[in-house]
């Protein structure tokens, strides 16, 4: 499940609209629709707020559930896309702790 996917999935179980979720985050309606659609990715700031606003750990969004996991190792022979996205899970996560 994606980050757009993980936004949507606890959204909708907040019962939350898409107007009323981008007014918690203070970005507009077509930007928060954008996000959800996986037309455009969050910067880590707007991702902390969406975190917020939807009462969830920054960190939810920052896992790959274990399908995922599986189908990146098996794409992926020398192991340099696994590298790149544990370095990437690092630098957010310090600036989350840092946040």
């Amino acid at each position: 499940m994606n980050i757009s996917e993980k936004i949507r999935k606890h959204r909708q179980e907040k019962g939350m609209t898409i107007a009323e979720l981008a007014v918690k985050v203070r970005i507009g309606r077509g930007s928060m629709k954008a996000i959800e659609d996986n037309k455009r990715s969050p910067d880590v700031q707007t991702l902390l707020m969406i975190s917020t606003a939807l009462d969830i750990p920054a960190s939810e969004f920052l896992e790959l559930d274990f399908s995922q996991k599986k189908q990146k190792k098996e794409s992926t022979n020398n192991g340099s896309e696994r590298k790149k996205h544990e370095e990437a899970l690092a630098k957010a996560s310090a600036l989350i702790y840092f946040y």
